[in-house]
């Protein structure tokens, strides 16, 4: 019986959580910390975020400044002007752009035949982009 309640409120908390009046934002900074509290130098950082990660604002600190908000499992103050409201959707494409042959030689090739007179190829050369677009 004590597991049907625990699986009810479980299930019920992610219910509560959308009722609550909470927006989604994303770090535009490259690195933002989470604190325990707002802007003390004794303050301790619960987490370091990075460009793009997504959290919800929960409510305003008691300066415009700060912002309470919910980063997966964890609740702390953010400075606000490293918010932009939004959900963040980051993608990465990786292509070809070479190939590394058998026998130590490069090609600028990308296709099936790249380094077939050098003894095939041993490993591709990779560039890998990052693509971000913005659910407002």
């Amino acid at each position: 019986m004590i597991m049907k309640k625990i699986l009810f409120l479980f299930l019920l908390f992610p219910l509560f959580a959308l009722s609550q009046n909470v927006t989604p934002y994303y770090v535009s900074s490259p690195k933002l910390v989470v604190l325990v509290e707002e802007a003390t130098k004794k303050s301790k950082v619960i987490v370091e975020l990075s460009r793009y990660d997504n959290l919800l604002v929960l409510e305003e600190g008691s300066s415009s400044k700060w912002a309470r908000v919910n980063f997966g499992n964890k609740t702390g103050f953010v400075r606000r002007k490293f918010l932009n409201k939004g959900k963040a959707i980051v993608s990465y494409v990786e292509y070809r752009i070479g190939a590394k042959c058998r026998n130590g030689a490069t090609s600028s090739a990308t296709g099936n035949k790249a380094c077939a007179i050098n003894g095939g190829v041993k490993e591709w050369i990779t560039k890998r982009e990052q693509t971000v677009r913005f659910e407002h």
